[in-house]
């Protein structure tokens, strides 16, 4: 499990450049990387650019930064019995790297627009906050939670009810951090009225199978990454045994208990997705060909099985299409996963205690 947290935690500290104030956000370009279908292996400087992006002082990226940021912290957090001194690096990097996003504030796609072609950030705000709570976690420095403090009372994330938690909103994860933090009750409204809207009896659409259903565009991705929410709340004592079951039921439909009685998870459970939107494993190894005819023939399997990987979803009446090529039911992706497996750790977690 560390070993699989410290891969991208090294990657990430590459990406940090402290003494030059540069912080590297993407290598690829979007539109090169979708016009292409080759194995990743392949990709060389002869036959396909990729340029590497960077926020720096000239304009900031307190979205980007305030993220890495957080990995930073929790790494470190997760780290400090095993390896001090790794740990200690990440917090290093943590608290400069929060430095510089709360100094050089806008969003990140200013300096890497080619980045807003596919994840347009709306604000860096909520990153900031969640930056600084997860620091004061990670430290008890009471100094990062009265940061954390004023910026979300001056941001009036008091009030807002987030449509969702995802790579681009952190606004729920805030109040649930202040609130582990505080006891306060402004946070706990905060976060029964965001669980509530994801009720039966909130404003968001279920499928006539159970699944609270937020937006096609990864369906599951929304919904897991509540249940993970809700579990963090049931550990804090919100609400306990009905946001467990809420999530229990959520995670349960993704795993199989659903109309289709089937799993949504790669190389897991009955009738798993077969054919997961990703080059990588589509393909049969050399010298067999690897190109768009192959990708696009959907009358076999993925060559590779992608284990565990999480598909975007079912559409609002239960109804999925196991096809490659769907891109809005059948993509794969690392913010599909995330919330997803940390649900998984929730549930075994509460299973254990």
């Amino acid at each position: 499990m560390l070993d699989c947290i410290k891969w991208p935690l090294d990657f990430f500290l590459k990406c940090w450049r402290k003494n030059d104030n540069e912080l590297y956000g993407q290598v690829g370009n979007g539109g090169i990387d979708h016009s292409k279908m080759m194995r990743p292996e392949d990709m060389t400087a002869s036959n396909m650019q990729r340029p590497a992006y960077k926020v720096t002082s000239a304009r900031g990226g307190s979205d980007l930064a305030g993220s890495m940021v957080v990995a930073f912290a929790v790494g470190s957090m997760a780290f400090k019995n095993k390896d001090p001194d790794y740990s200690a690096k990440l917090l290093d990097a943590a608290e400069s790297l929060y430095v510089f996003a709360d100094k050089y504030r806008e969003k990140y796609t200013a300096e890497i627009s080619d980045a807003g072609n596919f994840y347009s950030s709306s604000s860096y705000e909520d990153e900031l906050v969640y930056a600084a709570a997860m620091l004061y976690k990670a430290t008890n420095k009471a100094s990062y939670l009265t940061d954390a403090e004023q910026k979300y009372n001056q941001f009036n994330f008091d009030g807002k009810t987030p449509w969702a938690f995802d790579w681009d909103d952190k606004t729920i994860a805030t109040k649930v951090l202040l609130y582990e933090a505080t006891g306060k009750t402004t946070y706990k409204q905060g976060i029964q009225n965001f669980l509530n809207s994801y009720s039966p009896q909130g404003n968001v659409q279920y499928t006539p199978g159970g699944l609270a259903w937020r937006s096609k565009w990864g369906s599951l991705r929304y919904t897991a990454n509540v249940a993970f929410i809700a579990l963090m709340a049931a550990d804090l004592g919100i609400d306990a045994e009905a946001n467990k079951n809420w999530a229990k039921g959520q995670i349960d439909y993704m795993l199989g208990d659903n109309p289709r009685s089937s799993s949504y998870v790669v190389g897991f459970g009955n009738n798993p997705p077969k054919q997961p939107h990703h080059k990588s494993s589509t393909c049969q190894p050399k010298p067999a060909a690897c190109d768009w005819g192959v990708f696009s023939d959907t009358s076999k399997a993925n060559a590779f099985v992608l284990y565990g990987a999480l598909v975007g979803g079912p559409d609002a009446s239960d109804n999925y299409k196991d096809v490659r090529t769907d891109y809005i039911m059948a993509e794969v992706t690392c913010d599909y996963n995330a919330g997803f497996q940390s649900a998984v750790a929730g549930l075994v977690h509460f299973k254990n205690k």
